[in-house]
């Protein structure tokens, strides 16, 4: 699509790893978190896992929801290198 951006290579990776610390935090367990964002178990074991290709944005959003945190703090930035 032009002028759009490309995704990250690192997104999943981040994604899973801001998802499982903000739950952490938050002392959640993944139970919890599926059960307040309305989504799998096994889903939210692969986007910690670093596979989030079965998320939607939908799902970004119940998941940011749950979690307190804007959908930006879940995505992160991108890591230099």
């Amino acid at each position: 699509m032009p002028g759009s951006a490309p995704v990250p290579t690192d997104l999943p990776r981040r994604l899973g790893r801001n998802v499982r610390r903000a739950r952490l935090g938050l002392g959640l367990t993944l139970e919890d978190l599926a059960f307040l964002a309305d989504l799998d178990i096994a889903l939210l074991l692969a986007v910690e896992g670093g596979d989030g290709a079965g998320l939607d944005l939908a799902g970004l959003c119940r998941l940011a929801r749950a979690l307190d945190v804007p959908v930006e703090d879940l995505i992160g930035r991108a890591e230099p290198g």
